[in-house]
């Protein structure tokens, strides 16, 4: 059952629609890489402003006293939209 289920699998990818077979997992596997680059994309922000939101509230009173009244990026950006 094995080798002729290998058999098969040659002359689909040598035969006439190979090429529908082939574009079909071509345009399947940029799908897939768009969406998790996506999602890394999104993983990633989330964890930028979870790590500023941290610095702000805890992180940034553990520094010298001249950094205290520093703030995050995000806090910055959130600033900049607001004027």
């Amino acid at each position: 059952m094995g080798t002729g289920v290998v058999a098969m699998g040659f002359k689909l990818v040598g035969g006439p629609i190979s090429f529908v077979i082939w574009s079909a997992l071509l345009s399947a596997s940029v799908i897939w890489t768009g969406f998790v680059l996506w999602r890394a994309g999104r993983m990633m922000q989330a964890a930028s402003i979870k790590g500023d939101r941290q610095y702000d509230q805890h992180g940034k009173y553990l520094l010298p006293p001249e950094y205290a009244r520093s703030e995050s990026a995000t806090a910055a950006r959130r600033r900049g939209k607001k004027r």
